[in-house]
């Protein structure tokens, strides 16, 4: 049970998705620039795990499998950071002067708030796990 908690529960924040159903809430409005440094942290987080495979605890994650759950701890916000990245992209190039129906704007509203609630849960899972492994890694030297 608790490992499936570790797994799930970051799906929680799709649920600041719904804000906008009930008249709370609105889009970040974040520049590409944060959303561009966010990416690029993650990024460098992933390509530095395979520069720790001869550490003791990363042995232990290959050994029992749970590796490729660190592997999509850390891929989990990458892609939401991506995606976020991609609609404010996107929204800065349409949005030159072009009205979009409410329908529209209410849904990339929605989706906009569910991926940065995934993405901050998910970034806190790893905030939590990633200075775990490097304090083990630390102490058994």
């Amino acid at each position: 049970m608790n490992r499936i908690l570790e797994k799930y529960w970051v799906y929680v924040g799709v649920l600041l998705g719904f804000l906008p159903l009930l008249g709370w809430g609105q889009s970040p409005e974040v520049g590409l620039t944060v959303l561009a440094i966010l990416f690029s942290g993650l990024l460098t987080a992933a390509t530095i795990l395979p520069a720790t495979k001869d550490y003791r605890k990363m042995k232990e994650l290959e050994l029992t499998g749970h590796i490729n759950d660190l592997i999509r701890y850390i891929f989990l916000p990458l892609a939401c950071a991506f995606f976020l990245l991609a609609i404010s992209l996107i929204e800065s190039i349409v949005g030159l002067g072009i009205t979009l129906p409410s329908f529209v704007v209410f849904g990339k509203t929605c989706v906009v708030l569910a991926l940065w609630g995934v993405f901050l849960c998910s970034s806190a899972r790893l905030i939590w796990i990633v200075p775990h492994l490097l304090t083990d890694y630390c102490n058994s030297k």
